[in-house]
């Protein structure tokens, strides 16, 4: 099960306050927070120290919060008033250097305008900084050879300017220093992957007590990972097999996001969902609705006099599913609806074309009658309200 919820307070006395890492949360509507003694070692090393060209590089494992750190030191104010220039790229494994170095000078000298294939980009991009106090932020490079392909452009001299770098990689990191010596983001220890998953799912309430043992064993699966307690992906039948999962288990109330993944939904499941009367997003992937009694064929998913009061965001990711039944109330204020890789689902419920607050439906790698069906509801909406508000996105037709 995956449980994902932004949240505000938490509990937990263990530990030493003066060591212990700050996580508060990774992301809450795109805000980043936490981190907080990482961010004040990698704050010191980009505005104290030596004035030459610096490279500070954070490296470790994928999940431990790299890019997440890294955001939060380049949006700092202090660092938005040290800095004469930013500028922040996504480099990956596989990147065009042209496009990275456009995308650089563009964002150091507020350029929006197009710059042609001609145009010498490189020696562009090292003039615009030449000068100037500037943090270029090299984010996920894999290998010496992408440091080499963009590091020429960032000129030397001693007015305090910085690269940061983001690597998964020891090695690379190593390679890149300069002065300041890599920094190691290091895991959670099993107390802070509670506290901090904690304060994801209950939003700054305690974990109910008959809950806590479930709890704690969800957070040893995280391995001290903050982006796995974040969005945590395992099997419900395995970790909540003890909980009583389809009669017995209860959501917590106030969840407002919540992802399943490879379970069957159990009409005692659904039922238990809609029960959560503040649940703003759902996201179900790879499921078999009702199959208890049923054969793998004509999977019917029938929540007709089922309602999901608050539900704003629905997605359906490889359901094996042929039949939806639903009402115009089951989804009352639903706005988003993402259906993946179900490539038996045959039609929307027509209902929906009811739901007054319905504004986007996104089709991937689904069969054409589905799509007949999205543009059916489309085309519903506009006789019956004259307004063209629903936008429809289909890619890869199967």
């Amino acid at each position: 099960m995956e449980v994902v919820e932004t949240c505000g307070k938490g509990t937990l006395s263990a530990g030493e306050p003066s060591t212990k890492r700050s996580i508060t949360s990774i992301y809450d509507d795109e805000e980043v927070v936490g981190f907080e003694k990482d961010a004040e070692i990698i704050m010191k090393k980009l505005i104290r120290g030596t004035k030459e060209r610096d490279v500070i590089s954070i490296y470790g494992m994928p999940g431990l919060g790299k890019t997440t750190l890294a955001r939060k030191v380049y949006n700092n104010p202090t660092t938005v008033n040290y800095f004469d220039v930013k500028a922040w790229c996504a480099v990956s494994q596989t990147y065009n250097r042209r496009g990275l170095l456009v995308e650089i000078f563009k964002q150091a000298t507020s350029n929006e305008n197009e710059i042609k294939e001609d145009v010498d980009i490189a020696d562009m991009l090292r003039k615009s900084l030449i000068g100037r106090r500037y943090l270029i932020v090299l984010d996920d490079i894999w290998d010496v050879e992408a440091w080499e392909d963009l590091g020429i452009c960032f000129p030397e001299g001693e007015y305090g300017s910085r690269v940061m770098v983001t690597t998964r990689i020891e090695q690379v990191a190593k390679h890149l220093q300069v002065h300041s010596v890599p920094y190691s983001l290091s895991f959670l220890t099993s107390e802070e992957s509670w506290e901090l998953l904690e304060k994801k799912v209950f939003r700054g309430e305690s974990c109910p007590p008959d809950l806590l043992e479930a709890g704690l064993q969800v957070a040893l699966h995280c391995k001290g990972l903050p982006l796995v307690s974040v969005s945590l992906t395992f099997s419900l039948n395995r970790v909540f097999k003890s909980v009583g999962w389809e009669r017995n288990f209860v959501f917590p109330s106030n969840l407002r996001h919540l992802n399943l993944r490879g379970c069957f939904l159990t009409e005692e499941m659904v039922l238990n969902i809609a029960r959560l009367k503040k649940l703003e997003s759902l996201k179900l992937h790879m499921g078999f609705p009702f199959m208890r009694l049923q054969r793998l064929r004509n999977c019917c998913w029938n929540v007709t006099n089922v309602e999901f009061p608050a539900l704003k965001y629905l997605g359906l990711f490889f359901v094996q599913i042929e039949e939806w039944k639903a009402s115009e109330e089951s989804f009352p204020v639903l706005e988003k609806l993402v259906i993946s890789g179900c490539s038996d689902f045959k039609e929307i419920p027509p209902s929906f074309a009811d739901i007054p607050t319905l504004r986007r439906i996104e089709l991937t790698n689904c069969i054409d009658s589905l799509g007949v069906s999205a543009m059916n509801i489309r085309r519903d909406i506009e006789e019956n309200t004259g307004c063209d508000s629903l936008h429809v996105l289909i890619v890869n037709r199967i």
